[in-house]
C-alpha cells in the first residue's frame, strides 16, 4: 500500500482525493494548506487524519510514497526539491509542470539526480479515446498523418498544455523540429497562468507533418459547445481519411472511400473521474513495477513544455525557430553534476520581454 498525500487543498484538489476511495494499492494518509478553514473543511470531507500546514512538515512526518502537488503553478521547484530529497517516490504535478524554462530544467535536474519519478497530471491521456485515435494512426488505418489542427479556448500555460499533450499524444510523442507563432493580449499575464491570452502556432514535425495548434477565446472549437473550460478540439487529416476527438462531443475516424469507421460519444462529466482514477492508479502501478512506465511522466511532459516555451519565443522574434538539438535549440548543461538538456532558444527573460513587446 502506497501512502499519499496533497499539498494544496483547492478546488482541483478535489478531483484528485475524490478517486481515492476506488484505488486499493494507495491510500490518501495527509494532507496540507496554508488557510486553516480550507484545510479542515477539505480533509474532514475525504476523512484524511494528517493534517499540515507546512509541508515540510508533513514530508518528514508522514513520509508519503506519493504527493500530489495542486498550487497555483509559481509554486513547484521548492516543493520538488524538498520532496525528492527527503524520498518521496512519485510526484503528481498539476499541470503546467512550470511557469519558467529554466524551472522545468531545474525540475527535469531534480528527477534525474535523485530517481523521483515526476508526473504530469493531464490525466487525459488516461481517456480511453487519445489511446484508440493513437492506436488507429499507428497501424495506418487511416494513411499517413498530414496535419493536426489543435484548438482550446484556454490560454497556452492553463488549457494549453492539455492540448498540446494530445496532440503529441496521438501522433506518438513524435516531436516537433520547429515552429512560427504569432501572439496577443495580455491578459493572461495579471493572471496566475502568465502568457499571453491569445497564440497561434505552426509546428513542423519530421516528414513535413503538422500541427495547427490555437489557444484563445476567440478559436473555432466545438460550436456546440458554450463552457469556456470544455474546449479541447483535435481534428487529423490524413492521406486515407480523417480522425477527430472533441472533449465534449463525439469522437472518431474514417477512412476515406469506405464504410469503415469508429466513433463514439466524448463528454467530459463522465470521463473526468474515471481519467482521473486511471491516471492516480497508474502511479502506484509504475512504481511496482519499472516496466509499465506511467503516459504522463517526465518524459513525455518535457516536450509538451518545450514546444509551449518555443512557440512564445517565435512569437517574440516574429520568425519561424528550429526546435531541433543540433540547431541549438537544446543545449547540454550541467546542474548538480548531471547533465540535462535545456531549451537554448528560450529563457525567461525572453518570455517577460514579450509582454513589453506586445504591448508596443
Amino acid at each position: 500500500m502506497f501512502k499519499s498525500a496533497i499539498l494544496g487543498c483547492g478546488p482541483r484538489a478535489r478531483g484528485h482525493a475524490d478517486v481515492y476511495p476506488q484505488i486499493d494499492h494507495m491510500e490518501l494518509v495527509a494532507c496540507c494548506d496554508l488557510d486553516p478553514e480550507r484545510l479542515a473543511a477539505f480533509a474532514d470531507q475525504f476523512s484524511i487524519p494528517g493534517r499540515y500546514a507546512d509541508f515540510r512538515q508533513l514530508i518528514e512526518t508522514e513520509k508519503p510514497d506519493v504527493l500530489h502537488l495542486v498550487t497555483q503553478p509559481d509554486f513547484r521547484l521548492e516543493a520538488i526539491q524538498f520532496a525528492a530529497a527527503a524520498g518521496v517516490a512519485a510526484i503528481i504535478v498539476e499541470k503546467p509542470l512550470s511557469l519558467w524554462p529554466m524551472e522545468t530544467a531545474e525540475i527535469a535536474e531534480v528527477a534525474a539526480r535523485t530517481g523521483c519519478k515526476i508526473v504530469v497530471n493531464t490525466q487525459r491521456r488516461y481517456f480511453p479515446q487519445y489511446a484508440a485515435l493513437r492506436d488507429v494512426l499507428k497501424a495506418g488505418t487511416l494513411g499517413e498523418v498530414e496535419f493536426v489542427r489543435a484548438s482550446t479556448w484556454g490560454g497556452p500555460l492553463a488549457m494549453g498544455p492539455h492540448m498540446m499533450d494530445l496532440a503529441l499524444m496521438v501522433l506518438d510523442d513524435e516531436g516537433p523540429e520547429s515552429v512560427w507563432a504569432s501572439a496577443e493580449g495580455l491578459e493572461g499575464y495579471e493572471w496566475t497562468h502568465a502568457a499571453p491570452s491569445h497564440l497561434m502556432a505552426t509546428y513542423w514535425l519530421p516528414d513535413n507533418k503538422r500541427i495547427f495548434y490555437e489557444c484563445s477565446p476567440r478559436g473555432l472549437g466545438n460550436r456546440r459547445e458554450t463552457r469556456y473550460w470544455m474546449h479541447l478540439d483535435l481534428d487529423i487529416w490524413c492521406t486515407g481519411g480523417t480522425a477527430w476527438a472533441q472533449q465534449c462531443g463525439t469522437w472518431g475516424y474514417q477512412v476515406r472511400g469506405e464504410a469503415r469507421s469508429g466513433s463514439d460519444a466524448a463528454d467530459w462529466e463522465t470521463q473526468s473521474v474515471p481519467g482521473q482514477r486511471d491516471f492516480t492508479a497508474a502511479v502506484g502501478i509504475w512504481l511496482d513495477d519499472q516496466n509499465r512506465p506511467h503516459e504522463c511522466r517526465l518524459e513525455t511532459a518535457l516536450p509538451v513544455m518545450w514546444s509551449i516555451f518555443g512557440a512564445l519565443k517565435s512569437a517574440r522574434l516574429g520568425h519561424q525557430i528550429s526546435l531541433r538539438p543540433e540547431a541549438g535549440f537544446f543545449l547540454r548543461a550541467s546542474q548538480a553534476g548531471r547533465p540535462i538538456e535545456v531549451p537554448a532558444g528560450v529563457t525567461d527573460n525572453d518570455l517577460k520581454s514579450l509582454k513589453n513587446h506586445l504591448t508596443r
